[in-house]
């Protein structure tokens, strides 16, 4: 065998080892590539005792304090579908019904998502109050002297 079949055999193990081992890098990782899991996808995959992430909308009406201050339930939608869930913590400032929420944590047996921490998806809000603003015409300028 000459140097340069040699070379390219060992090319093309190389190519094969590479290829398989992305694969199983993938195929591992599959279920963990998702950002979040949505209140319908709960209903069709059941997820096992493992922490997941919990993302949809917070549902009107739905928010209700607790007596101890700290600990709040509310149900998360798709519009589709709701989950129940139970939060022990403060909860951010840009927490409130009609919001995006996204939580990570656990589904008890009873159906309640039980997160270990939660927070507003503001990726929306942002954008939509940053970007129109930015590019906006300048407003007149109002003169602070007393008129003549």
């Amino acid at each position: 065998m000459t140097r340069k079949k040699r070379r390219l055999y060992m090319l093309l193990l190389a190519m094969l080892g590479l290829g398989t081992a992305t694969a199983l890098v993938l195929t591992a990782f599959r279920d963990n590539l998702v950002f979040f899991y949505s209140p319908s996808d709960l209903q069709t995959r059941p997820v096992a005792e493992r922490s997941f992430r919990l993302g949809g909308l917070v549902e009107n009406g739905s928010v209700k304090k607790q007596d101890d201050g700290i600990t709040t339930a509310f149900m998360v939608t798709d519009m589709k579908s709701s989950v129940p869930v139970v939060y022990k913590g403060l909860l951010p400032d840009l927490f409130r019904e009609g919001q995006g929420v996204v939580a990570e944590g656990k589904l008890g047996t009873d159906g309640i998502f039980v997160p270990a921490r939660c927070w507003p998806s503001t990726m929306r809000i942002t954008c939509r109050r940053k970007w129109p603003m930015r590019w906006s015409a300048p407003a007149p300028i109002r003169s602070t002297s007393p008129s003549r």
